[in-house]
């Protein structure tokens, strides 16, 4: 996305987080951690939210964004089992040119 002119909020490569744990009950510190860090979005105007396997964090991760009044944009290029992030989004993306073409009309609508 970057390259299409895009700023990016990687929370994964930015903060240097390890979700790679199996089991994070023992973990409350890093788990404290990590959702304080994906929980940031004062400085974005919109969320994409890549539905691609079932997620807790990005089920909790697109219902704080809508409350705080972001803009939800769902890229799933696959079936969505679940009517939830669907109901929660703004947008719903199948493809990256749509996904960009949603984006695009965004922040033209933010100038």
């Amino acid at each position: 996305m970057v390259n299409k002119g895009f700023s990016v909020a990687d929370h994964i490569l930015h903060t240097g987080t390890d979700y790679s744990h199996k089991d994070f009950r023992e973990k409350q510190d890093l788990s404290s951690k990590i959702v304080n860090s994906d929980l940031k979005y004062e400085n974005s105007d919109a969320i994409v939210a890549i539905a691609n396997s079932p997620s807790y964090g990005t089920a909790i991760e697109i219902f704080v964004a809508k409350n705080l009044g972001k803009k939800i944009i769902l890229f799933a290029k696959g079936p969505v089992p679940t009517p939830w992030p669907v109901y929660f989004s703004d947008h719903i993306a199948t493809s990256e040119d749509q996904l960009y073409g949603i984006l695009r009309n965004l922040d033209s609508s933010y100038k």
